[in-house]
């Protein structure tokens, strides 16, 4: 009998202990992540419109929805359940820039600059697509640009 009330005991320690650590592990926040002038190689003919196009569907393969505010910004809104990021993405033809602009229960601290690293990780994601998504449509563009052979 003391030996199971023992077990008990220890088994209760160890959720304790490890029920808290799981916590923090789970909702780790980190200094937030912008891109800032990342760059897409130059091509010949590359436009203002290509670069949006590029943007919306990178941002539409990972469920942001992006809507363009005007020509150079688009602002991109994700929802996950019981989450929300918003960002602003501004651009030229052959740079980008996203910001941070609001969140719901994404932990969001101003003052120290953090946020929850899903966001940092859905950011990411996003600017690493626009770069994809750029070289998806490169071979198109180039193969329309080149004359055909006589």
């Amino acid at each position: 009998m003391r030996r199971r009330k023992l077990k008990r005991a220890a088994s209760l320690a160890a959720l304790v202990i490890a029920f808290p650590a799981s916590g923090l592990l789970g909702c780790q926040t980190e200094p937030i992540y912008e891109v800032e002038a990342a760059v897409v190689p130059r091509e010949p003919g590359w436009t203002l419109a290509d670069m949006t196009r590029a943007i919306q569907r990178a941002g539409a393969r990972r469920g942001w929805d992006m809507r363009i505010i005007e020509e150079g910004h688009i602002e991109g809104r994700l929802r996950k359940p019981a989450v929300m990021a918003l960002v602003d993405v501004r651009y030229t033809a052959f740079e980008f820039d996203i910001r941070y602009r609001d969140s719901e229960n994404l932990d969001y601290s101003p003052s120290r600059g953090e946020i929850h690293n899903n966001y940092n990780r859905w950011v990411y994601n996003l600017e690493r697509d626009v770069r994809q998504e750029f070289l998806r449509m490169r071979p198109a563009r180039s193969e329309a640009a080149t004359p055909a052979s006589p």
